[in-house]
């Protein structure tokens, strides 16, 4: 169970807290992004998809939960990076899902195989402002990787949790 503003106290319904994270918030003003740019683009195939999960899992095997129908779905935008150096089909190095419904887009699925999240955050900020038109980012993260969304950029907009049972 998702609670979106961390109210619920699900506990004594037998839940466990599986992670208390913060919304967060970009502007979509333009980002500073490093000299040294990587190559952002869609996902558009089955296999990309694939190649983009074994990159955002670090190669577990049984985390293929997203399905090529995802691909189809208006307003989705499964982001992948590759280094300026490696051909087209070269190893993606970095990727996030970037979601546009109504007036902002959300951000998820964040990850950079060399941990710099802060890097991932400013560059899909800069990618989203074409992408989208501009529109304000809005996500949720965790622990280090909320630290590093706020160095890039992002602002804390208060509490979520997420439940199991």
């Amino acid at each position: 169970v998702k609670d979106s503003f961390s109210r619920l106290d699900l506990s004594i319904e037998d839940f466990a807290r599986l992670v208390e994270g913060q919304w967060v918030w970009h502007d979509g003003s333009p980002a500073t992004v490093t000299a040294r740019d990587r190559r952002w683009s869609a996902v558009s195939s089955p296999s990309g998809l694939e190649d983009w999960q074994r990159a955002w899992s670090r190669g577990e095997p049984d985390a293929a939960i997203f399905r090529p129908a995802l691909l189809a779905e208006p307003g989705v935008h499964v982001l992948a990076a590759r280094e300026p150096e490696d051909a087209p089909d070269g190893p993606i190095v970095a990727g996030a899902i970037v979601s546009v419904s109504g007036p902002v887009a959300g951000v998820g699925n964040v990850f950079a195989v060399d941990g710099d999240e802060a890097r991932v955050w400013r560059e899909v900020a800069a990618h989203s402002r074409e992408l989208t038109g501009g529109l304000p980012l809005v996500g949720w993260e965790a622990g280090e990787s909320l630290e590093k969304a706020v160095a890039a950029g992002c602002v804390r907009l208060g509490p979520l949790t997420v439940w199991i049972r």
